[in-house]
């Protein structure tokens, strides 16, 4: 499944992420130093594309530096910082709160809801140097095999087939596809519990005392 494919141009250029000048813009927070991927780490990062019609289109990526799952793709028109809070908190409710989100200093990152909100919740952003992408290589490896792999492979006519097929790349990926960084294996493999492993635990189970109905009676 999702084998590797030729290139396929598509109406209108592919949209690429160009590094855009934000003289003058300042933000409260300051470049953490670069965290090696321990327990706990978490990378997001943005990435564009256009369906058939040219209109573009955003995914919002988010991973585990010490598993390499893809936590969640979200993908729409647009993202703007409360999508970034809204896919973080689903994520911290089911898994917990990890100690360090990594990402770039784009607006959606550094936005002061975002980090007042990150901080509130107990957690730390690291935020990479500016123009230094490889401080983010676990996201930014995630996100090149994404484009190589489906992107560039797909044409998409609609914004919910876009959503649909990316989000089952994204699971083939995590349950799937074999990494070679971790010793070729998936780094979150779906587990199958086969039905009869439960019937030891059901037989020792004491059947229910059998109870006979009242007979209804006539007046």
């Amino acid at each position: 499944m999702f084998p590797s494919v030729a290139p396929v141009r598509r109406s209108g250029s592919i949209a690429r992420r160009n590094a855009r000048s934000r003289a003058g813009v300042t933000t409260s927070s300051v470049s953490q130093p670069i965290l090696s991927s321990l327990p706990g780490n978490t990378a997001a990062d943005f990435v564009e594309d256009r369906t058939h019609d040219g209109r573009k289109y955003r995914m919002l990526n988010v991973l585990d530096e010490f598993t390499h799952e893809c936590l969640a793709i979200r993908v729409a028109r647009k993202l703007k910082a409360i999508d970034v809070i809204d896919v973080l908190s689903d994520l911290f409710i089911l898994r917990g709160i990890p100690a360090h989100i990594r990402s770039d200093n784009g607006p959606e990152f550094v936005a002061k809801a975002v980090q007042d909100w990150i901080a509130a919740v107990g957690a730390k952003t690291a935020y990479i140097e500016r123009g230094s992408p490889w401080e983010n290589g676990y996201i930014e490896s995630f996100n090149a095999r994404l484009r190589d792999k489906l992107l560039n492979g797909e044409i998409f006519y609609t914004l919910r087939e876009a959503q649909i097929v990316i989000e089952s790349w994204r699971r083939h990926y995590n349950a799937i596809r074999p990494h070679a960084s971790i010793g070729y294996k998936p780094p979150a493999p779906e587990v199958f519990v086969p039905a009869f492993a439960a019937w030891p635990a059901a037989l020792r189970r004491p059947a229910p005392p059998a109870t006979l109905a009242q007979r209804p009676t006539l007046n």
